[in-house]
């Protein structure tokens, strides 16, 4: 066995190296650019499991050429599903995440799935050539399934956190409910993982011993206790691929095999040596796994389980058997959820010590009861799923109630690799046995994690950051002990908000957990989308806005002009549009002035309101940095108003290759015949500045 597990690590080695010289020497397979931004007929097979939400559908399309990521917007005339062989006209764009400072880049995630391209169903003329279910038989079946318990389902309240325990399917849980979970520490509950996977095989174990040792003439043909765990791996197996294989899942499984064989062949491999194969099988298997979050929190939590209980002697009492691995895992995992999420739970393992044998007697097992029985006992699994979703809701009612305790998480300054590994090392040398002296010591490597601090301007100078939150508008303005956000982004129907997403992340990793002003230039979705989210995630001192009527609840106040005020040496102040004006000209325009330099955010004005401002206040809009109104719109940036501010940089906030095709050619001309340098957050990513004294 040792041999064997020997070979296989330096096989695993050689591919694994093999894979990413592949995956980043050699060059990338690419959808033909005569194919992209144009409307095309692709034809090709639905993979994976679709994700469904109230206004769209999302699914995977394997066509001759390639992988291709698609959006199907309002109501499917069927439903989608693994198999179906459609030809479908569609526009199509190279993978691009939101680039900004600090924060993960989606286009690694398709570039783990092999996807190619982007893009959306063009019009209503698609058509459903062929299915063929046993094309992705396991596919199909989670589709079905999904289905089936959609139906039973209707109208509950947690039916997306159902779905999520049944079959790995995320994509119905609501922002509120995730913010539950992330405060307590408890998402990983509602993904498939080992923990799952342990309770479900678990109990298979003791229930297939019990059957088979009942059997005498079945004993002396094979041992119960060989048939309990060929029958344990068989269920892990299949709860795992009823989860899509998710990287926990495929992690446990192979684990669950190395036990498995080791028993049968009584020739047991160790629990380090199992997590190390299962780790090189994870990453050889798909090398971008390497830079997935769930890889390094699932294999480091069970590494964590292993170095504290494995082969530690000493009794202990039943109780404390329970309560030691929570107080391991919340320990163990600050570093990793630290620089991963910026954000560490205090009360995660309370919650834990209550959450999970709550979902491992009154939750999973009926749910996998339900699960199997939907198909040919509806009404049976409609009433075991009306308990369950009773049952989630005292749990869920537990955990918002833990989860608004005001220290029920904390946020963390930006930690690099290198704090995270000397916090990872610290956590090993406090969990390391009573019996090593000086184990807290290990406080000292913990330290950095809270005691970084960010740096700031200087006393006088500005930081100013137009995100890139897609087609839309969002900004983060800093002064020395101060912190303006202009404007928040959009939020969609497919799940994406900008505040969530990318404002509050972005305010995370620069060490901002508290803001002085708010600023909303006006109610257009792309420009207000994200900040309910952020209203209700960040302590906002003051909120100014233009569309009061969208923001009525929140304390909203006007901006008014000519009330200027100044934070540590830089002046801030409304200009004024005009009053007869409605709309995009009724945007909130700011004026931001550190020393003999300026800024100049218009929001979505258009030239009524510029010819308003150039004709009254032209001696205010001269500066030095300019966010061009509307995004570049041909109804913006008219020739007079551009002279009269006459900045040195323009700053296109676009979505890349966006529908609009904003920036207007004809605009972008007006800037560059001033000699304006310009910027675009669809080309680069976002863009930060500088300005004041340095």
């Amino acid at each position: 066995m040792k041999i064997l597990f020997r070979f296989g690590i330096i096989v695993g080695i050689v591919l694994i190296g093999w894979h990413f010289g592949k995956a980043f020497l050699l060059p990338q397979k690419k959808w033909p650019e005569t194919q992209l931004f144009t409307p095309i007929t692709v034809t090709g097979w639905i993979e994976g499991l679709p994700q469904l939400t109230p206004e769209t559908t999302r699914f995977l399309l394997q066509t001759d050429r390639g992988l291709l990521q698609l959006t199907w917007y309002g109501h499917t005339p069927v439903d989608l599903a693994p198999g179906q062989y459609w030809q479908l006209q569609v526009k199509l764009k190279p993978p691009r995440g939101l680039i900004n400072p600090g924060l993960p880049n989606s286009a690694i995630r398709q570039q783990r799935e092999g996807i190619l391209a982007v893009g959306y169903l063009y019009h209503d003329q698609q058509q459903l050539l062929r299915s063929s279910p046993w094309r992705s038989p396991l596919d199909y079946l989670r589709s079905r399934l999904r289905q089936q318990l959609l139906q039973s389902t209707q109208g509950f309240a947690n039916q997306g956190i159902l779905l999520a325990l049944t079959l790995g399917d995320q994509s119905r849980i609501t922002q509120d409910q995730w913010q539950v979970f992330r405060n307590t520490g408890t998402n990983h509950l509602v993904a498939i993982a080992g923990l799952h996977m342990g309770i479900i095989c678990g109990v298979l174990w003791f229930l297939m011993r019990w059957l088979w040792g009942g059997v005498p003439w079945l004993t002396k043909r094979y041992p119960a206790q060989s048939a309990a765990w060929v029958a344990s791996l068989s269920t892990g197996i299949l709860y795992s691929a009823l989860a899509g294989f998710s990287i926990p899942t495929q992690r446990a499984v192979i684990m669950l095999c190395c036990l498995t064989v080791g028993q049968l062949l009584k020739k047991p491999l160790s629990a380090y040596g199992s997590l190390c194969l299962s780790f090189i099988v994870v990453i050889t298997w798909n090398p971008w796994n390497i830079f997935a979050a769930g890889t390094w929190l699932s294999f480091g939590a069970v590494g964590l389980l292993i170095y504290c209980f494995a082969g530690r002697v000493g009794q202990t009492s039943k109780w404390k058997h329970w309560i030691a691995p929570q107080w391991v895992m919340a320990i163990g995992l600050i570093p990793l959820t630290a620089f991963w999420f910026g954000q560490v739970s205090l009360i995660g393992w309370i919650a834990n010590i209550i959450a999970i044998p709550w979902l491992t007697f009154l939750l999973l097992p009926w749910l996998l009861l339900a699960t199997i029985t939907v198909s040919f006992w509806p009404a049976l699994a409609h009433c075991i799923l009306f308990l369950c979703q009773y049952s989630l809701q005292g749990l869920i009612g537990f955990l918002s109630l833990l989860g608004h305790w005001q220290f029920a998480s904390i946020n963390l300054p930006p930690t690099s690799i290198l704090i995270a590994a000397l916090a990872s090392i610290g956590c090993l040398i406090l969990l390391a046995p009573k019996s090593i002296p000086g184990r807290y010591l290990g406080i000292l490597l913990l330290l950095p994690l809270w005691l970084r601090i960010p740096p700031t301007p200087a006393v006088g100078e500005v930081w100013f950051t137009v995100l890139d939150v897609g087609q839309g508008l969002a900004t983060v303005i800093q002064t020395h002990s101060h912190t303006l956000v202009y404007d928040t982004g959009p939020s969609d129907p497919e799940g994406f908000n900008a505040g969530e997403a990318v404002v509050l992340p972005y305010l995370h990793y620069r060490g901002i957990f508290h803001l002085d002003k708010l600023v909303v230039s006006h109610g257009d979705n792309d420009h207000s989308g994200g900040a309910e989210y952020l209203l209700q995630n960040i302590p906002v001192d003051s909120f100014d806005t233009s569309a009061l009527q969208l923001f009525s609840k929140n304390h909203a106040t006007a901006c008014l002009p000519n009330h200027p005020w100044q934070w540590d040496q830089v002046t801030f102040e409304y200009l004024d549009t005009g009053d007869q004006l409605t709309g995009n000209n009724r945007s909130c325009v700011l004026k931001i002035t550190a020393g003999k330099q300026a800024i100049l955010l218009p929001g979505d004005i258009e030239k009524p309101a510029e010819q308003n401002m150039v004709m009254f206040h032209a001696s205010q809009l001269p500066a030095t940095i300019l966010v061009a109104p509307h995004h570049g719109s041909k109804t913006s940036s008219s020739i007079e108003f551009v002279k009269a501010v006459d900045p040195k940089i323009v700053i296109f906030s676009t979505g890349f290759y966006n529908k609009f095709h904003f920036p207007n050619p004809l605009v972008e001309q007006r800037y560059q015949a001033i000699g304006a340098t310009e910027l675009n957050t669809a080309n680069g990513g976002a863009v930060v500045e500088k300005i004041g004294i340095p």
